[in-house]
């Protein structure tokens, strides 16, 4: 009986053994993923997305030296500096007493605003690498980026309200899929935008911040549990039907405000960045049609997603200094070079007349 039981025992122990090699295996190797993306295969790329942004990535908006709460917009920037990272990237972020990432002379009677969230702020590359900088240092037009990361469209507009529009004539709108849950509700609530107290966004904040620290086994842990989750998960695509509705609608009902409170003058440029890197069906078509003032904006363009290799980060999906460089090149196509004008030339003559437009011929 003695022999069986340490027989058994030794069993056991073997299997203990190999369960827990196998662990820190799969352990080290989903950390190694996680530390160099370029080798995770295309199979697992949306798990450990899904892992990276849920359980890994801490966000700027919930970083103490980064955010601060504000009872209008839920949270801005901290004006300062403050160190903000991930698995692909290391950066600083300058922040304005505004509470946006821009630097203080960007608030003195900007001509172009930048509205957005962390693609547009510049999540992943440096302070003179976002689009928003790019478009200023080779124009010499004066750029507000106030783009901040995870607001909605609604929130984009609001805090321009706040920046000094006196000469403002131009305003690009990045625009992601995620913004639809804030546009959504703002509709949804008669136009007005419910916004959490400091209690709530202090506890989202520890939570958070909880929730990205690693511990031994982290990785495996959240791998079973989803291995778990996904027999008992039923199936079902989000309905994302009205998302061009809701967007629309935010869209020229703030446009309208900001254009009264500018004073805009007629034919202001209005320029949609969008599919960044998520889809959304939003498209020239659809906003020239939804327009309910043609008068206001007569130029509209809508840019979409950089092509350019490299030009996002493999897990991160936000756009690197690859990215931001294309998409403002686009933008200082039709800030500077006024490319808009081919529309009112024939097109075989436009390559003619504007040689430094031909490729914005694809984009019409």
């Amino acid at each position: 009986m003695a022999a069986r039981w340490r027989n058994a025992a030794g069993k056991i122990a073997s299997l203990a053994m190999i369960f827990a090699i196998t662990a820190v295996s799969a352990e080290g190797i989903l950390e190694l993923m996680l530390r160099f993306p370029g080798y995770i295969p295309n199979s697992m790329m949306p798990a450990m997305r899904q892992y990276y942004y849920a359980e890994d990535q801490r966000y700027i908006q919930y970083l103490p030296d980064c955010a601060k709460y504000d009872r209008k917009l839920t949270y801005t920037l901290k004006p300062g500096s403050c160190r903000f990272s991930g698995r692909e990237f290391d950066t600083t972020v300058t922040i304005n007493s505004l509470g946006v990432r821009d630097n203080e002379q960007s608030l003195q009677a900007p001509e172009i605003f930048v509205l957005g969230d962390s693609i547009a702020m510049g999540w992943g590359v440096e302070d003179d690498e976002t689009f928003a900088s790019i478009v200023e240092n080779e124009t010499g037009i004066k750029v507000l980026n106030l783009a901040v990361s995870s607001y909605g469209t609604v929130r984009e507009f609001d805090i321009s309200n706040r920046a000094d529009a006196s000469r403002l004539n131009t305003l690009i709108v990045q625009y992601s899929h995620n913004d639809l849950e804030e546009n959504k509700t703002f509709v949804d609530h008669g136009n007005k935008l419910p916004i959490s107290g400091n209690n709530v966004y202090e506890t989202t904040r520890r939570q958070h911040l909880d929730q990205t620290k690693y511990f031994a086994g982290k990785h495996v842990l959240w791998l079973v549990r989803r291995l778990v989750g996904s027999l008992f998960a039923s199936a079902h695509a989000q309905e994302r039907a009205d998302e061009a509705k809701y967007f629309f609608s935010v869209l020229f009902t703030k446009f309208d405000e900001l254009s009264q409170r500018a004073k805009l003058a007629p034919h202001s440029t209005l320029v949609i960045v969008q599919r960044l890197p998520w889809p959304a069906e939003i498209s020239r078509a659809a906003l020239a049609r939804a327009q309910p003032r043609p008068d206001a904006i007569s130029r509209l363009f809508v840019l979409g997603y950089p092509t350019r290799r490299g030009s996002g980060y493999p897990l991160d999906q936000h756009m690197t200094a690859i990215g931001h460089r294309e998409v403002g090149e686009q933008i200082i196509k039709i800030v500077r070079d006024k490319c808009y004008l081919v529309r009112e030339v024939k097109e075989a003559e436009a390559g003619q007349q504007f040689p430094e437009c031909r490729f914005f011929l694809d984009e019409l």
